[in-house]
């Protein structure tokens, strides 16, 4: 079980690295929220880098205190990621440090040698929960808290709604890893920590492999914009033109039908403009972001196919129309249309 922990935890260490270095070079309007989301990757990275290291046997003294230190931070980085995109205007304040604070109470315990490091465990799963708690009380308003946003918030709602997930997963498996280690077990025979191991890599590649597929449920990162409150956003001659080109370029070349669809860098390109002068006219014009509108297009396109060739078989139709995954066609046409793309087909007999 060992070898499989540590491989298992080396896989999610690269993952978790290559996640954070793509977030930190995010190219949006806003870069601050996606930034530090790559912190708490990056952060992740660490910890099962420091993990591998005690199950090696690598430093153990040096590790055993590195490690309970810099899990201390996940729970502030990760509030931190959620304060960036709830408010108004994306920033650190002063009293934002003070949630450093246990992490450096923790530092100076380990260097004093105080007799309260027994609650060590404890303290961390404590801050996991606290931090838990605070992202998870606001979000009880729904996805209206990011109505600030100049994309639709139902995809920023539903990705904090994962992290929340993924946290409290994390606290469970913390909390059965720590009540191993009491009852005596080795952390290299934990088998919390392999169902847990297992289940974040699965999570990580996941995650990884919708980032390579532009997924919604990311993409909105990309396009992150602020809609202040002071302002009305106004349809300005130049937004005009430049979605009118977009709409031009999009019919003639049927972009939202691209096998492998079309990212807002590749689509502002080849109109030769900035990326986030695209994104604003669609915005502006279109009233939804750029992700929105190619899927609205499609399913546009499938309601046309539907219409026409009405013996077509379903899957052939989603992906004629543009779409790469059965979920997401089904998603998008309810979406837009209200119900699912085959009982649209019935109301047409």
């Amino acid at each position: 079980m060992e070898q499989i922990l540590s491989h298992s935890q080396s896989a999610n260490m690269v993952i978790c690295l290559m996640l954070a270095i793509h977030l930190f070079s995010v190219r949006a309007t806003l870069r601050l929220p996606a930034q530090m989301l790559g912190a708490n990757f990056l952060m992740y990275a660490c910890q099962s880098l420091l993990l591998i290291g005690l199950l090696n046997d690598l430093s153990p003294a040096y590790i055993s205190v590195i490690r309970p230190v810099s899990a201390m931070l996940i729970g502030p980085i990760f509030y931190f990621y959620f304060l960036t995109v709830k408010r108004l205007k994306p920033q650190f304040k002063k009293a934002d440090i003070l949630h450093i604070i246990p992490c450096l109470l923790l530092l100076l315990a380990f260097i004093t040698q105080s007799r309260l490091l027994f609650m060590t465990d404890y303290l961390i799963i404590g801050s996991f929960i606290f931090y838990l708690a605070l992202m998870a009380i606001p979000m009880l308003q729904g996805k209206k808290l990011f109505n600030h946003l100049k994309t639709e918030p139902t995809q920023p709602y539903k990705w904090l709604c994962i992290l929340a997930l993924m946290m409290f997963v994390n606290i469970a498996i913390d909390a059965a890893v720590a009540a191993e280690i009491q009852a005596g077990k080795p952390l290299n025979k934990s088998l919390a920590l392999f169902l847990g191991t297992s289940l974040f890599l699965i999570i990580n590649a996941t995650v990884a492999f919708e980032t390579l597929k532009r997924n919604p449920l990311i993409e909105w990162m990309y396009e992150l914009s602020l809609r202040t409150l002071s302002e009305k956003d106004t349809v300005s001659a130049q937004s005009k033109e430049h979605f009118a080109r977009w709409e031009t370029l999009v019919k003639t070349q049927e972009l939202h039908k691209r096998e492998f669809g079309i990212t807002l860098t590749e689509a502002a390109k080849k109109l030769q403009m900035p990326s986030r002068q695209l994104s604003s006219a669609i915005n502006i014009c279109y009233g939804k972001s750029f992700s929105q509108y190619l899927n609205d297009k499609r399913v546009q396109e499938a309601k046309r196919l539907i219409q026409l060739h009405p013996e077509m078989n379903m899957i052939d139709v989603m992906y004629a129309s543009g779409f790469s995954s059965k979920s997401n066609y089904n998603k998008e046409f309810q979406r837009a249309v209200g119900m699912p793309p085959s009982k649209y087909r019935l109301t047409l007999e």
